[in-house]
């Protein structure tokens, strides 16, 4: 589909994003976690005791969305929130760490299924485009 000379190639990116995040929920489901939630904590794992701006950056969540991403996490306790002087910190419980193991487990199996669809050279092309289109969009960020 084109509009006034626009490309399709936005509107593809959206639904392949679409569909990944479905089909990961789907592939997260036996772990308890979805892939936002998956997100978040692999976030905390690689920096315990994260505050909340640095995790919503991180995770590509509005604050709100992280709250509501925390409480539920905390509620379902695959994570523990703490202080540090006025900003509340975040680190992973046992229990969050066994779920974001099961979640790496069933994304790479995933990951393998998606990129099995794809020649080596395809693959490297889109890895070539996708970092190329990052770099642009990094550097219309800072026009």
């Amino acid at each position: 589909m084109t509009l006034e000379g626009l490309s399709s190639l936005p509107l593809e990116l959206r639904q392949i994003a679409h569909q990944f995040t479905r089909a990961a929920d789907e592939h997260l489901a036996p772990a308890g976690i979805s892939l936002s939630r998956f997100v978040v904590l692999a976030a905390i794992k690689a920096s315990p005791g994260i505050h909340g701006r640095p995790l919503a950056a991180q995770t590509m969540q509005t604050p709100q969305s992280l709250g509501s991403i925390t409480t539920l996490l905390e509620s379902e306790g695959l994570l523990e929130r703490g202080t540090q002087g006025r900003k509340v910190t975040y680190t992973l419980t046992d229990r969050g760490r066994d779920s974001l193991s099961r979640g790496i487990h069933a994304l790479a199996q995933l990951q393998a299924s998606l990129l099995g669809a794809l020649t080596p050279s395809q693959l490297t092309g889109l890895q070539d485009g996708l970092a190329a289109l990052r770099g642009r969009l990094a550097e219309i960020g800072q026009e």
